[in-house]
């Protein structure tokens, strides 16, 4: 099992919202726990997973236990929507998709998928069709980080998106 191998935790980083008044959905995060340097970064790990091939058995694996996770938060009164995030490289992968679909659908709660504005655009009419297929399936799909990569508006018309996360780049200085 890749938590195994790889001694991973998954951790939930809440999101408020305003309308809600409280949590309204919170995001799941990976992190790696090593025998010898502790904690390792993501930007180092997922980087590695991608490279090595992994990063799909991750993803998987994290698509297994999300719908688990949301269930005990639910046994303890919280019913909120659970985002994770997917990897550029697997958006184009046919395989992948076929493999995640099955496991969104079989998701009671909410999943949302975020994927970053570069991803959903590279590859163009493949990420388009595994997003559409993928929301078919019972996901709703946030544009993360939008505004790091091309931003173009033309075409965010038609990435199929429910929720657009502006990058912090933007909004950083917002009150200068």
């Amino acid at each position: 099992l890749v938590s195994e191998m790889w001694r991973l935790v998954m951790y939930r980083q809440a999101d408020s919202g305003v309308r809600r008044r409280g949590v309204a959905s919170a995001e799941v995060l990976v992190r790696w726990r090593h025998p010898e340097r502790g904690m390792v970064s993501p930007d180092l790990f997922v980087t590695m997973a991608e490279e090595t091939g992994v990063i799909e058995r991750l993803t998987i694996w994290v698509m297994q236990e999300t719908p688990k996770c949301q269930n005990r938060l639910l046994a303890a009164g919280h019913d909120i929507a659970l985002a994770v995030n997917l990897s550029g490289r697997l958006v184009s992968d046919d395989d992948f998709v076929n493999l995640a679909c099955p496991l969104l659908a079989r998701a009671e709660g909410a999943i949302c998928l975020e994927i970053t504005e570069t991803a959903s655009i590279g590859g163009r009419n493949s990420a388009l069709h595994n997003i559409e297929k993928m929301r078919a399936a019972g996901a709703s799909i946030a544009i993360d980080d939008y505004g790091q990569g091309l931003s173009s508006l033309n075409y965010l018309k038609r990435i199929p998106a429910d929720e657009l996360k502006i990058d912090k780049s933007f909004v950083q200085s917002l009150g200068e």
